[in-house]
């Protein structure tokens, strides 16, 4: 058996670098190049766009949770989907993912289960959170 020493790619000893974080940078080093490409509303995305919407929602989202708190999102797969978690992962928090399809009962559930300190979700489900009405989360609405 061979013994291997991997390296780190990043310079940095001891952080942690993660896919907002390389966003970050390529929004400096590579500001125009294409980041994202959004088919259902074919609408593409640089880096510098990608990142200034992302830090716009990290710091929204910075006013009500902090490092290591549980967000729950329950929204349809799209851009707005892959900003929250990216910010999420700015700010620190935990990015909680529900499944837009569970019924109502399991999605309480889970929110009991996770205790998370705010749940984003779509406008499509205002009716499902107003049933569901979670105590001591901070609901936010993403139209």
């Amino acid at each position: 058996m061979m013994n291997v020493k991997l390296r780190s790619a990043y310079s940095a000893k001891g952080s942690v670098y993660n896919v907002a974080k390389v966003i970050a940078r390529n929004a400096v080093v590579l500001p125009e190049k294409t980041a994202m490409i959004d088919a259902g509303k074919e609408r593409s995305y640089t880096y510098r766009e990608l990142n200034s919407e992302t830090n716009r929602l990290a710091n929204a989202l910075s006013d009500y949770a902090d490092k290591g708190d549980r967000v729950f999102v329950l929204m349809q797969n799209g851009v707005e989907t892959l900003e929250t978690i990216l910010a999420c992962l700015k700010i620190g928090a935990v990015y909680t993912p529900a499944n837009f399809r569970l019924s109502d009962s399991e999605i309480e559930f889970l929110i009991k289960d996770t205790k998370p300190k705010v749940l984003i979700y779509d406008g499509v489900f205002s009716e499902k959170v107003e049933k569901i009405n979670p105590k001591g989360v901070q609901l936010v609405e993403v139209s």
